[in-house]
């Protein structure tokens, strides 16, 4: 089963709000899409070990948040301003 995130929410930022997944240098980014959503990684980063999920809205503001992703567990997140919260509660602030 392909790796996925699940984008639940979104408050703060002007819309649109572009999300996107590369890799964990801000590299081979790809747009996920404009609205929260279940996004399937690209291939390329099917098999990564660290991803970077990247928010742009339409200011330019730039949000961004490294995951280390572990084939046995899956990431629900939902961003709230400046955070980002997982399906089990935790936070995970943006860099």
């Amino acid at each position: 089963m392909p790796y996925s995130i699940d984008i639940t929410g979104v408050t703060g930022g002007t819309a649109p709000i572009a999300f996107y997944a590369c890799d964990e240098y801000g590299n081979n980014c790809s747009l996920l899409g404009y609205s929260p959503g279940i996004y399937v990684l690209p291939t390329l980063l099917q098999t990564a070990t660290t991803i970077m999920v990247k928010s742009v809205d339409a200011t330019g503001c730039i949000y961004f948040k490294l995951l280390t992703c572990n084939p046995e567990t899956f990431f629900i997140l939902t961003e709230l301003g400046d955070v980002i919260t997982t399906e089990g509660g935790d936070s995970l602030v943006w860099l």
